[in-house]
């Protein structure tokens, strides 16, 4: 379905789109997400961030170029969607977005942001995701922790380890699929897709 769908995209529709799904680890000290992931998130409201998904570009379109980093457009069309673009149903083709895949992946670029940005509010106002929001908050929690082991003040010790356990319960409440999942279908089955917003995929 995907060839016949690209070839059938033709000259006129440079913009073939497809959306982003996103994966939840099956357990919080998953090391290997790329393997072990059978669960996405396939709601864009539900999603932690990133919601636009991706385009593969039709290169017989006269002056095909780049429309942002999600698009493509040509001579001929605006592309980015509605004339000029062929969307490509989820039975077909979507991306998998394994965004802070793991913990410690995580706990990294949070920390990166965190000192980049400082305490300051207007950063957070302007963040449109509520995971990253909390995340960011998470890790500045835990650079205040860090700098008091540093300083040796008193009960630094427990309050590293109470930023530390908050982050990890943070990250598994938007990474870690819920409990009570019905098992994927076996290999080469069709993706179990279920109504409160999670796709399962077959393993392999």
């Amino acid at each position: 379905p995907l060839f016949r769908l690209l070839s059938a995209a033709g000259v006129e529709r440079p913009n073939v789109h497809m959306q982003n799904v996103e994966a939840l680890l099956p357990a919080p000290d998953c090391d290997n997400p790329f393997a072990a992931v059978r669960s996405f998130r396939h709601f864009p409201t539900q999603y932690c961030s990133y919601t636009n998904g991706k385009s593969f570009g039709v290169l017989a379109a006269a002056g095909l170029r780049s429309h942002g980093p999600h698009h493509f457009r040509s001579a001929a069309t605006c592309g980015g969607g509605g004339a000029g673009s062929l969307d490509l149903p989820a039975g077909v083709a979507v991306v998998l977005h394994y965004e802070s895949a793991t913990y410690a992946k995580w706990r990294t670029k949070y920390l990166e942001l965190a000192r980049r940005h400082g305490d300051a509010p207007e950063v957070l106002s302007r963040v449109p995701f509520a995971f990253y929001r909390q995340s960011l908050s998470s890790a500045r929690k835990l650079l205040h922790a860090e700098a008091e082991v540093r300083l040796r003040t008193p009960a630094a010790a427990e309050r590293m380890r109470a930023a530390e356990e908050g982050a990890v319960r943070l990250w598994s409440k938007w990474k870690v699929e819920p409990e009570g999942l019905p098992p994927p279908p076996p290999p080469g089955e069709t993706p179990l897709v279920l109504p409160q917003g999670i796709t399962r995929l077959s393993p392999g």
